[in-house]
Parts: structure tokens; C-alpha cells; sequence
């Protein structure tokens, strides 16, 4: 205790009485509402729930977070998140894009988009409530189709053999198309994006030679014959005489670049006589990427 006059001056030498601190409140105190810069949190994880939402947090370069748990969560400039678990709740932006960059999507509810679907209006994809995938207007697999019905077109053979191939240039009708152009006027199909393709070709065909049967060699290539797909390759025998009708089928999965065309080619192993088409179906489908 220090030692003061009667004037209450302090006496020189004499202890000093520490005085108590008065607790104040500062009424003019206000919640920080400029913007976060280089917010490092560490290892630690950020929680907050009931009172201690975010009204509205904008962040611009946010740090990477290991378990982000939030209520009411509001605006961030940029996220990295090794796990989001949204608890039944919805990620919404109506002004740009959520990237989830090479990340796997898990969920034990629907994947949907805003209108429960993905792609426009009229042309879009959608997931059941059984898990079905249902295409709508052009949305879907990539395909296309050239064919010939009744073509009743003679096919003619200059050689003998596969070095003697010629196409066939019967088709007179292109089928539905996405993603691919069919041409039945240069009797092929060109893809446009690059992939494993299912290959399909129907035909029936006939002989016009008057003398002994024929061997006939039918296949499947690409660039105007400059590549053999040996998967999509068969043959068929006839009888001679003009008399005999055989069908025949090619399938098999394909590799193609974007632009390549395929074409149907046919040959005959026996001798150099002309054959008959009566109708012939190209198909394609893509199943996978290349």
C-alpha cells in the first residue's frame, strides 16, 4: 500500500497500492465483415453447428480441409475437400460450376441435375428411381446406320480373291444418327469422336453365274478399304446357277479415330462372277472410349 499525504499526494519511497481492473464492455463492438486472406488452419478441422454457423463467409485461395463439417455454410471462391459429406443436404450455384475435378462422386441418393436431369430442355439423360438410365430427344449412346431394301444391284467382280475386294455400293437410306454422319451416297458411316465401337452388317445375297458354286468373302473396313477389321470377316457359300439366296451376318467391337469411315467389302474366292444384293444393313454403335 503506498503512503499519501493528507493532500493525497504520494510519498516519495513508500510502496504503491496495484489497482483493480474494471471490467468494461465495448458497445460500439461489431462483427468483422472484410473479406479473409490466407486462411491457414493446419491439421485442425473446421466445425461449427447451431449458433456457430457461417451467416455468409467469402473466401478467395481456401487451404485444403481434411473433415469440413458446416450449417448454413455461405460463398467460397475456391474449395479443395478430401471429403464433403452433404448430410442430405444440396450444393447449389446459379452462376457457374462445381468442379469436382478427378474426384470420384459417391452417394447413396439420386444424382440428378437442378431439374433432374442432365443436358438442355428437350435433349437430356436421367437416373430412375430403380437406377435405370433413360435417354431423351438426341441424348444417348453414340450410333449410326446406312442400309439398302430390295436393292436387287449387281456387285461386279473383276478378279478372283481378296486383292479383288470391291464395296458395296448399294445403300440408298441413311438411319437415325448421333454423333456419327451416315452417308449411304459414298456407302459409308464416318465416326466423329474416337472409341470402341459394337459393328453390325446383315445381308442377303445372291449368285449369277450359270456355272458351279462360289465361295463369297464379305468384311468390314475402314478409310475406303485401307484397314481389315479380322473381327467383323466371314464367308459364305452359295450354289451356281443364278438359283441360290444365302444370307449372311458380320459383328464384332471395332476400334475407330474420329474421322475414320467404315465401309462393307465383298470378294469372291472362286472365280470373278458378279453377285446380287437384295439387302444390306451397317450399324454402328460406340460402347467405349479407345
Amino acid at each position: 500500500m503506498a503512503i499519501r499525504s493528507d493532500a493525497g499526494d504520494r510519498i516519495p519511497g513508500q510502496p504503491t497500492r496495484p489497482r483493480r481492473a474494471k471490467a468494461r464492455s465495448n458497445k460500439n463492438l461489431v462483427p468483422y465483415t472484410g473479406a479473409v486472406r490466407d486462411l491457414d488452419l493446419g491439421t485442425f478441422d473446421l466445425t461449427t453447428t447451431g449458433a456457430g454457423n457461417f451467416g455468409t463467409v467469402i473466401v478467395t485461395g481456401l487451404g485444403t480441409f481434411g473433415t469440413l463439417t458446416v450449417t448454413g455454410l455461405g460463398t467460397f471462391g475456391e474449395i479443395d475437400v478430401d471429403t464433403l459429406n452433404l448430410n442430405g443436404n444440396v450444393i447449389s450455384d446459379s452462376t457457374g460450376t462445381i468442379s469436382f475435378a478427378d474426384e470420384n462422386i459417391v452417394t447413396t441418393s439420386q444424382v440428378k441435375g437442378a431439374t433432374g436431369h442432365f443436358g438442355g430442355a428437350t435433349n437430356y439423360s436421367s437416373f430412375a428411381a430403380d437406377g435405370d438410365l433413360i435417354f431423351v430427344g438426341t441424348a444417348g449412346l453414340l450410333y449410326g446406320e446406312i442400309s439398302a431394301f430390295d436393292a436387287t444391284a449387281t456387285v461386279t467382280i473383276a478378279g478372283t480373291g481378296i486383292a479383288n475386294k470391291v464395296q458395296y455400293t448399294v445403300f440408298d437410306t441413311n438411319g437415325p444418327s448421333n454423333g456419327t454422319t451416315p452417308d449411304h451416297t459414298s456407302d459409308h458411316i464416318t465416326v466423329l469422336t474416337a472409341g470402341h465401337y459394337l459393328c453390325t452388317v446383315s445381308l442377303v445375297i445372291e449368285t449369277t453365274g450359270p456355272g458351279g458354286g462360289i465361295r463369297v468373302g464379305n468384311a468390314v473396313f475402314k478409310n475406303d478399304g485401307a484397314t481389315l477389321f479380322q473381327n467383323c470377316h466371314g464367308h459364305r457359300r452359295l450354289s451356281g446357277g443364278g438359283a441360290d439366296t444365302g444370307s449372311a451376318s458380320l459383328s464384332g467391337i471395332i476400334d475407330l479415330d474420329a474421322n475414320d469411315t467404315v465401309e462393307v467389302w465383298v470378294w469372291n474366292d472362286t472365280n470373278s462372277d458378279d453377285i446380287i444384293v437384295d439387302d444390306i444393313t451397317l450399324t454402328l454403335v460406340q460402347v467405349g472410349g479407345t
